[in-house]
């Protein structure tokens, strides 16, 4: 469901005689287009769809309280999260992994010391 979107290009350089003076890998979007209409049975990035399972966070946690402050709602109500037609991954638990991807920020905002980044 999601799918690889990115691709790399290898760029090496040469001098006149033929000696590798240097390199770089850079990182582009393949699908452009993905990103705003994905295909049928298909999700765009998993970020907003782990966003929007903090609606379905059970009351008192700091998930719950974040999408009280952000007003946000279920990702079937998100005409960019729906588009694809499918809003549920078998073995993917969104708010699970907004948890973690929440605790991996929080380490790097505040150094590890315990504070939210949400």
């Amino acid at each position: 469901h999601n799918s690889s979107r990115f691709g790399k290009l290898l760029q090496l350089r040469f001098s006149p005689t033929g000696a590798l003076t240097g390199g770089s890998i850079s990182r582009f979007l393949l699908e452009k287009s993905r990103v705003v209409s994905p295909e049928a049975d298909e999700r765009s990035y998993h970020a907003p769809y782990q966003l929007a399972s903090c609606c379905r966070a059970r009351a008192g946690t700091p998930a719950a309280d974040l999408a009280v402050r952000l007003g946000l709602r279920g990702a079937g109500t998100y005409r960019y999260l729906s588009a694809g037609g499918c809003l549920l991954v078998d073995g993917v638990d969104d708010a699970a992994e907004f948890e973690a991807t929440n605790a991996a920020l929080t380490a790097i905002y505040d150094g590890g010391g315990g504070g939210a980044a949400a």
